[in-house]
């Protein structure tokens, strides 16, 4: 410390020792600090502030009000976006959407196919009926090499497999055959494409 300030703090210690001496009224107790006055909110830039008739902002912890308004939601559904993107590059290429079609080209079912990839898990499925008001599940979906079965029974009609090979152009193509009991089976060549 510097000779200055010692002398300067000996000088005010020195000073309330006589008035302590000398019978003056004691000093009043120093009472609890006073509360620091909340944090004021941050100025919000004019190309901020919400215009006439917008929303007010939503502060992240008012949950009476949904998420919106000046909630930044770009970067947020950019994420999902890319986590559904993300997601769906592990998927096997018959993942998705397809239309089982008769020789002729007419649409018989539509195909919904999970298909979790080479490396996972086993493909499974569900099929509507394009000209009856019929849909389920399928009882067996498979691969055999290159080769694609589905298999489902369709109440009122019998049991189908539909036992497709890959096209060159894309797609599959093979028979539908359905089985109803206690009769020999119909036979029908089909396509599966994409819609």
């Amino acid at each position: 410390m510097t000779p200055f300030l010692l002398l300067f703090l000996a000088f005010q210690a020195a000073a309330s020792e006589p008035a302590a001496a000398a019978g003056a009224p004691p000093a009043p107790p120093v009472s609890a600090a006073a509360p620091a006055p909340s944090a004021a909110a941050p100025p919000v830039p004019p190309s901020a502030a919400p215009s006439a008739g917008a929303p007010p902002p939503r502060r992240i912890d008012d949950l009476s009000r949904p998420l919106t308004g000046a909630v930044p939601q770009g970067s947020y559904e950019e994420g999902v976006k890319g986590a559904f993107s993300r997601t769906q590059s592990l998927q096997g290429p018959l993942d998705g959407t397809w239309t089982l079609k008769d020789a002729a080209g007419a649409g018989l079912y539509r195909v919904q196919l999970v298909d979790p990839g080479f490396g996972g898990g086993r493909m499974e499925g569900a099929w509507s009926d394009l000209h009856a008001a019929a849909s389920g599940f399928f009882t067996g979906v498979s691969r055999d090499g290159a080769r694609l079965i589905l298999q489902f029974t369709e109440p009122g009609v019998g049991v189908a497999v539909a036992t497709l090979d890959p096209r060159p152009g894309g797609g599959f193509a093979g028979e539908l055959s359905i089985a109803d009991a206690g009769r020999e089976p119909r036979k029908s060549a089909v396509t599966l494409v994409r819609p």
